[in-house]
């Protein structure tokens, strides 16, 4: 990164090199934007699955998921019965609610936000 100040100090130009994945990404359209709510997130579970969710949920409503290949996305050591339990208390994401039925678990997208480009 660089930057350039006015006299006064003030910053007037930053220039910042991206990765070339995040470069690639946003060319593609891949990139998606995060709700401001997301900070408010309290586990760590949580922000996994809203992470997911608005992955998955960018260019559709709805996303199905079996319960234990997103216990592998969440990188979730505990064994699936605990893992169930957790998902299960997590109802509603920022803009998305969350439900399980069996050992599928379906996320909804209950607003729209824009992908950055």
């Amino acid at each position: 990164m660089t930057k350039e100040a006015n006299a006064a100090g003030r910053v007037i130009h930053i220039k910042i090199a991206l990765s070339k994945w995040i470069s690639n990404a946003l060319r593609a359209h891949e990139v998606v934007s995060i709700h401001p709510d997301y900070f408010q997130l309290k586990t760590a579970l949580e922000r996994r699955f809203y992470e997911l969710a608005r992955k998955y949920c960018a260019h559709q409503t709805t996303f199905s998921i079996g319960l234990a290949k997103l216990k592998d996305q969440a990188g979730s050591t505990d064994d699936l019965s605990d893992f169930r339990r957790q998902v299960q208390a997590i109802v509603e994401l920022p803009g998305h609610t969350v439900t399980i039925d069996d050992d599928k678990v379906t996320f909804r997208a209950s607003d729209t936000f824009p992908i950055l480009a």
